[in-house]
């Protein structure tokens, strides 16, 4: 154990105290002092052996004190002593004149001496080593010897080394003329080396110019080709949106007579969603059956005399008119926050109205109307009295015959290739039976010239000013219209015609 401690003789020892330890001297505390010199285990016997060792020599140095008379101080020696490092009973010759050959130059005369004392010493008690330094004299010799031979190698590297170079300047002066007298070719073939490269490149440069510029105007070219094509396609578009548009224009002013039947049709259920709850409401019983009485008692009196349909014609206007007064008063009383009141209970003057126009369709299509025979007259002339006087009146009631009647706008709707029969019933305006089958085709057509009938005798009927079916001037309108609806000749006429054209 090293530290502040020098060593002690068993570091295992349980009872160790620092009484036991051998101080060398006082040093700072540190866990490992690095100044410090360790003596383990296994270095204690090379420890022990070196004092034995000095003990035996010890004799050796007394008796050369007393020759010297004086000691050698080992802190002056370039060495330890040479006793301090063998043992005599195994310690070679040839290692101790090695070791003083080694030595010699670096000692001082009086280490020298002490050292020969000490070898006769040691031949003295050991004649054997005086055989062994007769050995080393040889080898010193032998060494000595390959000592010459090293010195004559260095003086021949030497002299060639000196050849060498003189051979090797004389190469270079040979190569600095000859690579002078050839400077000024090389420099020539330099020159037409570099300009044979400008040119190439020079050349390179316009030929790659040239198809760059080659490559510019294909892609102008390229571009004007393109924007004449856009051009002309946006002239072709244009023309062809104007063409279309104008021909929807034109369509859609030759078939306006469609256009608005089919709007009248579409606002017609919207109309009869919005009074639906009238027809519930228990609150207004009593006016829905006064309505009932008048629309379908009352004009079912109607017949051939003048006055009779005066008189049924003011009655209907002042009823209907009525109803309009009592809708405000009701909203009125809505608005005035009455829990009495509700909505539905204020749409008795659009219920009137449809219902009058639903009372009409009802009569007109029954088997016993001929529309033909004249039936229709009188009935006619008292709706375009009551168109006359209730404007929305006009709406409802075509919207109604539109719907059950499309030949009558007139219009037949375009049917593909591979509709069936049921589809082309479905265009032609044939309605369904309770059991859900069609009509029978005679009986479509009675019930289509009675309508068309019916439609006739109002735009022929007073008051001229009327607007039902467009009043009198309506009347060869449709009949163009029904015409340019016809098949160009020679194709075959619908089977329709005959009808139609009878019941005009």
């Amino acid at each position: 154990i090293m530290g502040r401690f020098g060593f002690y003789e068993d570091e295992d020892d349980d009872n160790f105290t620092e009484d036991k330890a051998v101080f060398d001297e006082e040093e700072t505390p540190h866990p490992i002092p690095f100044s410090t010199q360790f003596i383990s285990k296994w270095s204690r016997a090379l420890f022990d052996s070196s004092r034995e060792m000095q003990g035996r020599n010890s004799d050796l140095k007394s008796m050369i004190i007393q020759r010297n008379g004086y000691d050698s101080n080992p802190r002056q020696q370039s060495y330890p002593p040479l006793g301090d490092y063998w043992d005599a009973s195994t310690v070679s010759v040839s290692s101790m004149l090695e070791n003083q050959i080694q030595q010699h130059e670096e000692r001082d005369d009086l280490d020298g001496i002490i050292q020969m004392l000490q070898v006769e010493k040691m031949e003295e008690t050991h004649p054997h080593l005086r055989v062994q330094n007769e050995i080393g004299e040889k080898m010193k010799t032998l060494s000595d010897a390959v000592a010459r031979e090293h010195k004559k190698l260095d003086q021949w590297d030497e002299a060639y080394k000196a050849k060498t170079k003189k051979q090797n300047n004389e190469s270079f002066l040979a190569l600095k003329t000859i690579l002078k007298a050839d400077h000024a070719t090389a420099k020539k073939i330099i020159q037409a080396e570099k300009a044979q490269q400008k040119q190439l490149e020079d050349d390179a440069r316009r030929e790659q110019e040239a198809l760059d510029e080659a490559k510019r105007r294909e892609d102008e070219e390229k571009e004007r080709i393109r924007r004449d094509a856009q051009e002309k396609q946006a002239a072709k578009d244009k023309r062809k949106a104007e063409m279309e548009k104008e021909l929807a224009e034109k369509y859609a002013e030759k078939y306006a007579f469609v256009t608005r039947a089919k709007k009248l049709t579409d606002d017609l259920v919207k109309k009869r969603e919005i009074i639906q709850p009238f027809d519930t409401c228990k609150a207004v019983s009593k006016r829905r059956m006064n309505m009932k009485r008048l629309c379908r008692g009352r004009v079912n009196t109607i017949s051939a005399d003048v006055q009779k349909i005066q008189t049924v014609s003011r009655e209907l206007i002042a009823s209907i008119k009525a109803e309009k007064e009592e809708d405000k008063k009701t909203k009125d009383i809505i608005d005035r926050g009455d829990p009495g009141a509700s909505s539905e209970m204020a749409k008795g003057y659009d219920y009137f109205v449809d219902l009058l126009a639903s009372s009409i369709m009802v009569r007109i299509q029954a088997e016993g109307f001929n529309g033909p025979r004249g039936d229709g007259f009188p009935l006619a002339a008292f709706l375009a009295t009551v168109a006359s006087e209730i404007p929305d009146f006009v709406p409802i009631l075509e919207a109604h015959v539109y719907t059950v009647c499309p030949l009558v706008i007139p219009f037949v709707a375009s049917l593909g290739k591979n509709a069936g029969e049921d589809e082309l019933m479905e265009s032609l305006g044939m309605v369904k039976n309770k059991e859900g089958n069609f009509e029978s085709f005679e009986r479509f057509l009675q019930r289509t010239e009675g309508i068309v009938s019916f439609m006739s005798n109002i735009m022929s009927s007073h008051p001229s000013n009327h607007l039902l079916f467009g009043g009198h001037g309506g009347a060869i309108q449709w009949l163009n219209n029904f015409i340019d609806l016809l098949p160009p000749p020679p194709e075959q006429l619908p089977l329709f015609t005959a009808s139609v054209l009878d019941g005009k």
